[in-house]
């Protein structure tokens, strides 16, 4: 199906409780049912006329999915009248394959319920540990930031170090609020959304890890950052502890040097499941981050945004993409990764700007 139609098949509601739907009956029935009423008479609801019309057949055939007893969920097939009369013979056939399907679905919804709990023991046991950290590390925050503001004040105000300081208060800043997140990783993040120039908080990061991390790793930085670009109305701290640890993750995939292409630009089209609102339609800009390193292993590509899922060994906890994917999620953006041994890893990020656009 095209993308458009994918789009309106996600936004279907489909109440099973009411059994109206030839969906939830076949469900409910745990039997096979057809539209063209050829394995048995069925009424069609509105929500089945719309189905049918979305696959573009005469009509649709539904397989409930039941797994050690529990519903599973149900596969439509469309359906044209010339198959009805061969139907039954092939029914066997395709609920032999349903009910190994949904075994597989069960299973992996269990292996994704274990995992959740999983992580939420490991974040409970990390966080009575944080919280000792984020004490400890609060004292002296403050006594640099103090020494900050005396060094300032020896300069001279139009000093080109005094734009050094603003930065390095600045990453404090940013430093402390993420230190009082580290109290407690089961708690959602409190967002502080501010006015946000994009290029320019790039810019920033990149001259703060230049000599610290980009050069002394033997790493070229190539920026294409688009002039024009609107001005974000976003948390800030979040998309700095975004970009840093994608910055960080390039250096890492590149010990031997190499290099990182960091673009922005409007995006022309949102997300996939971004809506219209009011009278404009919600304006987004791209920004990808590019290396030239070794790759993401295959092993992990698919699980590349859970917690704890590293391909660095020993010493990381792998959770630098988790966070910064559920931060990017948040902000009602998405982010992929494409990535392998020719040419290296690209992150993508699409964000909305927090501001209507009107015509």
């Amino acid at each position: 199906m095209g993308s458009g139609q994918d789009v309106l098949i996600k936004e279907l509601v489909i109440p099973v409780q009411r059994k109206k739907s030839l969906l939830a009956k076949s469900l409910s029935q745990r039997t096979p049912l057809d539209s063209l009423g050829h394995l048995t008479k069925v009424d069609l609801s509105i929500t089945d006329d719309q189905i049918i019309r979305l696959i573009g057949k005469d009509g649709m055939l539904c397989l409930p999915m039941v797994a050690h007893k529990q519903f599973v969920g149900v596969i439509v097939i469309g359906i044209d009248e010339t198959q009805v009369s061969n139907l039954s013979k092939g029914i066997n056939l395709l609920t032999m394959f349903t009910n190994q399907a949904a075994l597989a679905v069960d299973a992996e919804n269990v292996r994704q319920t274990q995992a959740r709990l999983i992580q939420s023991e490991r974040l409970t046991a990390s966080s009575a540990v944080a919280r000792k950290v984020a004490h400890e590390v609060s004292n002296p925050l403050g006594i640099i930031k103090n020494y900050l503001k005396l060094l300032g004040l020896k300069l001279a105000k139009d000093s080109p170090a005094q734009e050094e300081i603003r930065i390095i208060n600045e990453e404090i800043d940013r430093v402390s609020v993420i230190v009082r997140e580290l109290s407690d990783f089961s708690q959602p993040r409190v967002q502080q959304k501010e006015l946000v120039e994009l290029n320019t908080l790039i810019s920033d990061l990149i001259r703060i890890t230049q000599e610290s991390l980009l050069l002394r790793s033997g790493i070229k930085t190539h920026l294409d950052l688009e002039p024009s670009l609107p001005t974000l109305v976003t948390d800030k701290n979040g998309l700095k502890q975004v970009f840093v640890n994608l910055i960080k993750n390039a250096v890492e995939a590149m010990p031997e040097g190499g290099n990182l292409y960091i673009n922005t630009r409007r995006a022309p089209n949102g997300p996939m499941n971004s809506k219209k609102v009011g009278m404009g339609e919600q304006p987004y800009v791209e920004i990808t981050m590019s290396d030239d390193g070794s790759g993401i292993p295959d092993s992990i590509k698919s699980r590349l945004f859970e917690p704890f899922v590293s391909s660095k060994g020993e010493g990381h906890a792998g959770l630098g993409l988790s966070i910064a994917y559920s931060i990017i999620r948040e902000l009602n953006g998405t982010m992929t990764c494409e990535s392998d041994q020719a040419s290296g890893t690209t992150f993508r990020i699409v964000l909305p700007t927090g501001k209507r656009q009107t015509y």
